[in-house]
């Protein structure tokens, strides 16, 4: 029986395949960060770093929590290394099966 990802394939795959989103997940590995914050040190609009976190909050690649006016991300690492564990799983199956 195939074990199901954490997370869906389609959403993960999205969240994982831009390299802007790399570079958030990559800050957001040294310590969490607001909006401004991840601002200053990639060069895009604050609209399009909050699409992209809302993306990589979708595949549950980064979570969120609220403190004042400002809301600070950072990456949801179990959840990366579960999800990535499944993918693996799931194709390892089927690679076997083909054999």
């Amino acid at each position: 029986m195939i074990k199901e990802p954490c997370c869906s394939i389609e959403d993960f795959t999205k969240a994982i395949g831009d390299k802007t989103r790399h570079k958030i997940l990559v800050l957001l590995l040294e310590h969490e960060m607001n909006v401004g914050e991840i601002n200053d040190c990639i060069d895009v609009s604050q609209p399009t770093i909050s699409h992209h976190l809302t993306i990589l909050r979708r595949a549950g690649l980064v979570s969120s929590r609220r403190a004042g006016k400002f809301v600070y991300y950072r990456t949801n690492q179990a959840e990366i290394v579960e999800c990535c564990g499944g993918i693996l799983d799931r194709f390892n199956i089927h690679l076997e099966g083909d054999q």
